[in-house]
């Protein structure tokens, strides 16, 4: 997302939540309504690896790395993605 820091994520109840910060224009959010809570924790559990290691702009070659093997550790114990279907 250009412009934009993500300052807090999470699920409350059945709806996930990603605030945003921008610099100049004040913040913002985005709210996904889920049908149920645990489809609000399949969403965080599949955005939080993404949002979490998004490297700052000016973070450095050392933090990059850890970055990089948290992520390589995280993607170990991600299941892949259920197929929702619409019957």
């Amino acid at each position: 997302i250009p412009y934009f820091t993500i300052k807090h994520y999470g699920n409350r109840s059945n709806i996930f939540l990603i605030e945003l910060g921008k610099s100049n224009y004040g913040n913002g959010e985005i709210h996904m309504k889920c049908y149920s809570p645990s489809l609000a924790s399949t969403i965080h559990l599949l955005a939080s690896p993404v949002i979490e290691e998004r490297p700052l702009i000016l973070s450095s070659a050392f933090q990059n790395k850890l970055l990089t093997s948290k992520r390589m550790e995280k993607s170990r114990n991600i299941h892949p993605p259920i197929q929702l279907t619409h019957d």
